[in-house]
């Protein structure tokens, strides 16, 4: 018989407050996103960006209970540029933010320079997947590249090993014949080429007329909400409030 026993190593209170002290020296010294930045590396700080930051949103999702973050970097007040002057504590973490950049939009839509790289880099992509795809058409399986083996693939699956999250290869995947190698399928990180070696019934059962009524009436009432919002021309402001 083996016997394990487990210490938790935490540290003293002495520890903590020299970590915060470290914080609030930093941001007092550094108002300036410009040398918040710069100076970071010296002092053996971390920055990470945090981005697309709505107003609503009830985390950064990076850095958990961080409410207070997103409230202050859409206060009217704040200006590009500047850093809190507080020190913010999360979860294992004590931390110090600067606002770069604001960005506001009309209806939920980003202005089109703030947008210019994101669709370039779309389009790039979507020309490269073209180019790749006839290149790979009426090709056998082993002319194609590298090949690999999944497991476990179903319809209802979020992602797969070794695939990542590929919606549309997935659900290729699921339609697919036995034996029969696909046409190239334009994904998200590349474009894929597959033979489905074998297929199983799901064991998983089906899903009722019921609970599909249910999911289908939930999703009419959310899209019924925001059509109502988006008439009324409603103002939502509750990043004031919590």
């Amino acid at each position: 018989m083996v016997s394990i026993m487990g210490l938790r190593f935490e540290p003293s209170k002495e520890t903590i407050d020299s970590i915060y002290q470290v914080a609030s020296d930093y941001v007092s010294e550094h108002p300036t996103v410009d040398s918040f930045v710069a100076d970071a590396p010296r002092k053996g700080l971390t920055v990470r960006p945090l981005t697309n930051i709505t107003k609503n949103q009830p985390t950064t999702y990076v850095l958990q209970n961080s409410r207070e973050i997103i409230k202050w970097a859409w206060n009217e007040n704040v200006k590009e540029g500047q850093v809190s002057p507080e020190v913010y504590e999360v979860p294992g973490y004590y931390v110090t933010v600067g606002l770069e950049k604001k960005v506001n939009t009309a209806n939920g839509v980003l202005p089109f320079d703030e947008a210019k790289s994101i669709i370039q880099s779309q389009v790039l992509n979507d020309k490269k997947a073209e180019v790749l795809m006839a290149e790979l058409k009426d090709k056998n399986l082993e002319a194609v590249g590298k090949i690999d083996t999944v497991t476990g693939v179903r319809f209802q699956a979020n992602s797969v090993d070794k695939i990542g999250s590929e919606g549309t290869v997935i659900a290729a995947i699921a339609k697919a014949k036995v034996d029969e190698v696909s046409a190239p399928i334009k994904g998200k990180s590349g474009v894929f080429v597959f033979k489905k070696i074998a297929e199983r019934a799901s064991q998983v059962p089906a899903e009722t007329e019921a609970s599909l009524n249910q999911t289908v009436d939930y999703q009419i009432n959310r899209s019924l909400m925001q059509s109502l919002e988006e008439k009324a021309d409603v103002e939502d402001n509750r990043y004031n409030f919590y």
